[in-house]
């Protein structure tokens, strides 16, 4: 190493000291995560433009499967996310090209993925950075436990021996606990912790659990590294000794605190289920000051030490390891061994349920299905419900014959044991049934117009999971990412779009669906047609609209000034009384009739002569007789009836 080398170490020991001087815990947190996102942005944007890879997917249920990702964007946790929930919670590792890959860490060529979780054949590899991820976890705990005033430097993290040994002791000790070492101020030389102080760090770790935060890695050169941990002698040696091993050093930041790790760590914080530091004890002097070494205990979620110890050893481990965190002995009575069941429609489901009791010798066995309400399944020795004749239980796993998706959900085994001191256990097993895709429906407009903007939709509502889609024209499929395509493909909710249709993109479509559990299912191919605007058309119609509106207004208005629409109606015939004799007077002709004694003659009634507008009166029933009639009649001469 060079003199000049040497002096800029020098140097940035020497700064760091300051900086811890100046600067309080959350302060450098602070500071650290600051510089680490900076980083990450600069590393994110030496990829401007979105590249595709091909990942090839390997392991049980998914080989061969082929996704199309993004260079420099995606990572195997966003592989799992176009797969199921199953593979997205359960997932802790992963392994590309053979080689151990972080979860998180983003993809940069194409490559073969295998998804690693707690319950594979050989889960050494996913283990082993479960422990580190719990040690780096407890260093979380640890950097930020104590008061501003007291300095912590967190040392490097011991690495879990490969080994196994014969010896369930020396295994459980080994390999089924993890560590942290530090230095403490040297004011805390003579601090020794209680119970107290180790059931609080359990809390706070606890807290981190539940939040379920991711565990971020990037991967920067070593001078990053130093000008990050520039605050710290101890990181800063770390860092040297690490960057004369490879040429970048690996760091990873849980909210905003940021460590090295000599190895992958799992995705996140919540795959940790059982979680307690059991002590903090001397372990020696180091240049730093007095060393110290803080162990815990912890279980993967949702797991037994039965995947990592081996089965003949595994009920002396778990006693020896629960008597170590001095925690009171409470065995578990009930187990599944699988606690999450997946299975096709119309095949059989078992249901594990495994119980061990101290003393009771008929213990009583009850399975419930928990929905919106609990519901039982097998009660008082027999099966219930829907699940009479088609289920078989053996000890207390319930084995069910040609599963429906009605089946589906969530299920509970309790074993009640009332002259064991724990009268009650309990396990929940999930089960999920997967449906293959049926025939989606498919919508396609027979025609549109060049230009405007077509939607063409495909659905299918009964696949379980979910389908994706991959749309067809002329029976070629159309690729769901392509530079400079007018089309845009959601291949999840099966969503055709074409922002603007041209006549090229006239054809024959259909929509194929799958999900990997059954065969792919396509709707019959639609013909869609795209035709121009015609101008010419549209112009002429509207000319003749405009005409046909111009000629309906004139001929409402002559019929207004004729008078066509007034409500009065005027009828030209009429009789006029009080005349000498008997005058009818119409439009065609007035005649005249003077008073006789003729005896044939009669006047006619004063109420007929009383005309309605529209027509003569009508008749009267009771006619008076010719004397009364000419009582009333008051001649009018006939001049005067001639001027009136």
């Amino acid at each position: 190493m060079s003199a000049r080398t040497v002096c800029q170490m020098l140097q940035r020991r020497l700064a760091s000291s300051a900086a811890a001087a100046r600067m309080s815990s959350a302060e450098l947190r602070s500071h650290r995560s600051a510089l680490f996102s900076k980083e990450q942005a600069r590393q994110r944007a030496l990829f401007p433009r979105t590249e595709k890879i091909e990942v090839t997917l390997r392991g049980p249920g998914l080989q061969g499967t082929l996704l199309v990702m993004n260079r420099g964007v995606s990572t195997p946790h966003s592989c799992t996310q176009h797969l199921t929930e199953w593979h997205v919670k359960s997932s802790a590792l992963a392994l590309v090209d053979g080689q151990p890959w972080h979860m998180h860490r983003p993809l940069t060529r194409s490559c073969d993925l295998t998804l690693l979780t707690f319950k594979d054949e050989d889960p050494q590899i996913v283990n082993q950075a479960y422990w580190r991820s719990c040690a780096a976890l407890l260093g979380h705990v640890l950097d930020g436990a104590f008061k501003d005033e007291f300095s912590v430097e967190l040392l490097k993290i011991p690495e879990v021996p490969d080994d196994v040994h014969s010896s369930p002791v020396v295994f459980a000790v080994t390999a089924g606990a993890f560590c942290c070492d530090l230095v403490l101020d040297s004011r805390l030389d003579s601090w020794t912790p209680t119970e107290e102080s180790l059931r609080s760090f359990t809390r706070d770790a606890l807290q981190l659990v539940q939040k379920d935060l991711p565990w971020e890695p990037l991967d920067v050169s070593p001078s990053v590294a130093l000008e990050i941990f520039s605050h710290s002698r101890c990181k800063q040696e770390e860092v040297e000794e690490r960057a004369a091993q490879s040429q970048n050093v690996s760091l990873y930041r849980c909210g905003d605190h940021v460590t090295l790790s000599g190895g992958p760590l799992v995705s996140r914080t919540g795959l940790c289920s059982q979680y307690e530091v059991t002590c903090i004890h001397t372990v020696g002097e180091s240049s730093w000051g007095v060393r110290r070494r803080a162990q815990g205990l912890s279980l993967p979620m949702n797991l037994t030490f039965i995947g990592f110890v081996d089965k003949m050893f595994a009920s002396v481990a778990l006693l020896i390891l629960i008597q170590i965190s001095g925690v009171p002995v409470v065995p578990v009575t009930v187990t599944s061994r699988s606690p999450r069941v997946e299975v096709h429609e119309l095949s059989d489901a078992e249901l594990s349920c495994e119980f061990k009791t101290e003393r009771e010798t008929s213990p009583r066995i009850e399975w419930k299905k928990i929905d919106k309400d609990v519901s039982f399944v097998f009660y008082e020795g027999s099966f219930t419900g829907p699940f009479q004749g088609r289920a078989d239980i053996d000890g207390a796993t319930v084995r069910l014959r040609r599963v429906t998706q009605a089946d589906a959900g969530d299920y509970r085994c309790e074993v009640s044991a009332v002259a064991d001191s724990v009268k009650l256990g309990e396990t929940n097993v999930t089960l999920k049934v997967l449906v293959p895709p049926q025939t989606p429906s498919c919508d396609v407009p027979s025609s549109a117009l060049t230009g405007s903007q077509v939607e063409l939709r495909c659905r299918d509502q009964h696949s379980i999971p979910p389908a994706s889609y991959t749309w067809f024209k002329d029976n070629r499929a159309l690729p769901i990412r392509q530079p400079n395509a007018t089309y845009t493909v959601n291949e999840f909710t099966g969503v055709l779009t074409f922002q603007t249709v041209s006549r090229a993109d006239t054809g024959q479509y259909h929509c194929e669906a799958k999900n990997g559990v059954g065969p792919a299912k396509s709707c019959p191919g639609t013909l869609m047609l795209i035709d121009d605007l015609n101008l010419a058309a549209v112009i002429s119609g509207a000319l003749l609209l405009c005409l046909l509106l111009l000629l309906c207004s004139f001929g409402v208005c002559y019929a207004h000034r004729h008078g066509y629409f007034s409500p009065v109606r005027y009828c030209r015939s009429f009789w006029i009384p009080q005349c000498h004799g008997a005058a009818h007077i119409s439009s065609q002709n007035l005649n005249r009739t003077e008073h006789t004694q003729h005896s044939g003659y009669s006047h006619p009634p004063k109420e007929r002569l009383l005309l309605d507008v529209c027509g003569a009166a009508d008749p009267q029933p009771d006619e008076p007789n010719e004397a009364e009639r000419l009582k009333q009649f008051n001649p009018v001469p006939l001049n005067e009836l001639m001027d009136v």
